[in-house]
């Protein structure tokens, strides 16, 4: 089967969306299928060059859909770039899903725009990631829609022997200490202040907080050196800030700590860092918002608690002080993965929608 997939940013430029794109990219490969991804400068298989500051309706990914006859075209959020593509799909009569990894804001005129006009491309399947995302997408007015989540390829993130693993030793960080992580963009949305602040009151000395995800300089509230000021009046003392990670940097630094945290003030689409920690057998925080509370089960595979709450955030994570709570929840948080999230599930419901819409 040829596959084509529209995204407006791609693999070099790491987020959520990407890595799944680039998850499903190497799944369907390996398993014979042709796949290219497309954005907003071209074609891509396999390898990419990013570029997103110039805007564009897609007008020139006809040119290369034209070139590749995709058996099936696939887009990856609700974006302008959609149109052309879409323009191309419907003239050549060739099936289009979309997955819109969205978090629906209906206080903001452009998104109520951008959603009435998608709603217009009549798409032969629309992939919801959540419960959540599935009723306001019904809602709004979208038909055709089937549930299918996030995945996590568990060949990449799987436990790895404390012997093999290097953050600790990298970053000077106590064998015995407790390890608390956040992963991610260091978006104002995270909710990262209220997890310093709910860190800074756990009951124990031995103790860190490793901040590591992606700044942009652009806007002040998402650096590393306004979260370190924050830190600073707040005499945190005890918060690492480690920077941007490769994959396998992240992956040993999820095998490393004891507890990822995800503190979101706003919902999120899905909250792919939850089951790559999972994955890992980490128990996981999150706050009880759209998106986050649909992959944690609370008391089970980690603690849900409300956002901005930190003192109850303080509580779940002094909670898992106790080495047997963390390994139990781990152990959940790893079998759930495998029942619900695992990227060979996941891609094989993706290609037995692919073939049901294939002439």
């Amino acid at each position: 089967m040829r596959i084509a997939f529209i995204s407006k940013q791609y693999y070099s430029n790491i987020g959520g969306i990407e890595k799944v794109i680039e998850n499903f990219r190497k799944s369907f490969s390996s398993k014979g299928h042709e796949v290219f991804v497309l954005n907003q400068n071209g074609l891509t298989k396999n390898l990419f060059k990013f570029n997103s500051k110039n805007f564009s309706l897609g007008f020139n990914l006809i040119f290369e859909l034209n070139k590749l006859k995709p058996e099936i075209v696939h887009f990856h959020g609700f974006r302008i770039i959609n149109f052309f593509p879409w323009i191309y799909c419907k003239l050549t009569k060739t099936p289009c899903i979309i997955t819109p990894h969205f978090d629906y804001n209906r206080n903001l005129f452009r998104e109520k725009i951008n959603f009435f006009v998608h709603k217009l491309m009549n798409f032969n399947k629309i992939f919801a990631l959540t419960l959540r995302e599935e009723s306001i997408l019904k809602e709004l007015g979208f038909k055709k829609i089937e549930l299918i989540p996030d995945s996590v390829d568990t060949e990449l993130f799987k436990q790895i022997p404390k012997s093999k693993l290097l953050l600790r030793k990298k970053l000077n960080l106590g064998k015995k200490s407790f390890i608390v992580l956040f992963l991610g963009r260091l978006a104002s949305n995270k909710g990262i202040p209220y997890l310093i602040n709910a860190f800074n009151e756990i009951k124990t000395k031995d103790k860190k907080l490793v901040i590591i995800g992606k700044e942009n300089p652009a806007f002040l509230d998402t650096t590393y050196k306004y979260y370190e000021s924050i830190a600073e009046k707040m005499h945190a003392k005890d918060v690492v800030f480690a920077g941007k990670f490769s994959e396998k940097g992240v992956i040993d630094a999820v095998n490393s700590v004891d507890v990822l945290v995800l503190p979101s003030i706003s919902s999120e689409a899905f909250g792919l860092v939850l089951i790559e920690a999972m994955a890992c057998g980490k128990p996981v925080i999150g706050t009880s918002i759209e998106g986050i509370k649909e992959v944690i089960v609370d008391g089970f595979n980690g603690f849900l608690v409300p956002p901005k709450k930190t003192d109850e955030l303080t509580v779940a994570l002094e909670l898992l002080l106790n080495p047997l709570l963390r390994n139990k929840m781990g152990n959940n948080g790893l079998k759930l993965v495998k029942q619900k999230y695992s990227l060979t599930a996941v891609s094989e419901k993706h290609i037995n929608a692919y073939f049901e819409l294939i002439p």
